[in-house]
């Protein structure tokens, strides 16, 4: 019963390496991206995280950090991380130009409505304009998947 096993374990690594890609996460610090990022390294995809992480002395940013740090010494050669805001358009076009993912993941958002209340032009720029950035390049590098 091993020699099956052991076949079908052989399959599902010669399988991850044949279609592993390498997918860019947005916003891959957060808690969804921190755990969508793991479970696609888990399968066998290269990880590329970009994430503004924010203000360093806010507890949100400190569980980015704590969560990122897991990630990267659980899968150090599966991951790599770019601390960055998505409207800055041409570090992400650098990343992308450099790292050349296959699939784009976009995650990075700003939420709550209390501080979209008060500071309405942040959010706009963050979530629309950071996402057209993304949506443009991906154009630009042919990238046709991104979720």
């Amino acid at each position: 019963m091993s020699k099956i096993y052991t076949a079908i374990a052989s399959l599902l690594i010669l399988s991850t390496e044949i279609f592993a890609h390498t997918i860019l996460v947005t916003g891959g610090a957060g808690f969804i991206g921190s755990h969508t990022s793991e479970q696609l390294a888990k399968i066998g995809h290269r990880i590329i995280i970009v994430d503004h992480v924010g203000d360093k002395n806010s507890v949100y940013s400190r569980m980015k950090k704590y969560s990122l740090e897991l990630l990267l010494n659980e899968y150090p050669d599966s991951l790599r991380f770019y601390e960055e805001d998505i409207t800055n358009r041409e570090a992400i076009d650098a990343i992308m130009r450099v790292e050349r993912p296959h699939k784009i993941v976009h995650l990075a958002a700003s939420v709550g409505v209390r501080n979209s209340i008060e500071d309405p032009e942040s959010y706009f720029n963050n979530n629309v304009i950071g996402t057209l950035h993304v949506l443009e390049l991906a154009h630009k590098y042919g990238i046709e998947q991104v979720v």
